[in-house]
């Protein structure tokens, strides 16, 4: 076992899908929990801190095969919330009702976050959630 600090977008970006095994138990947060998450988020950006411990998230992949799929064994809330956040953010640009000084950054959200570019069909999306 392996493990590492890393920051979470670097994190997402370094994966081409999460997968959530079918073992796993549905997404379950509720308001309270995305909330205290999106107050450390807002804490992080209002203080500039340079790092904030959000959880861990423990994964593995099959090495020998192409691409990075990320099978999530714990964490995944996290990973959907914020990621749930992420699309909430680009739907609000795409929107125009948020602006960003960054230009392209709806379409970083969505190519980097979001999606794998890449992949075709149900692949594409980089968080497969379980079914149900």
């Amino acid at each position: 076992m392996q493990v590492q600090g890393k920051k979470f977008l670097e994190f997402f970006k370094g994966a081409d899908r999460f997968v959530i095994p079918v073992y796993q138990r549905n997404y379950d947060w509720r308001r309270e929990h995305c909330e205290q998450l999106y107050n450390d988020l807002l804490d992080v950006a209002k203080y500039n801190f340079r790092n904030h411990f959000f959880g861990s998230i423990v994964y593995v992949f099959d090495e020998y095969k192409p691409g990075m799929e990320f099978l999530v064994i714990d964490g995944q809330q996290r990973i959907a919330t914020l990621s749930l956040l992420l699309l909430a953010v680009h739907n609000l640009l795409e929107k125009e009702e948020v602006t960003s000084k960054k230009e392209l950054l709806k379409e970083e959200i969505k190519e980097t976050y979001l999606i794998n570019k890449f992949s075709k069909g149900d692949k594409k999306i980089k968080l497969k959630p379980i079914k149900g």
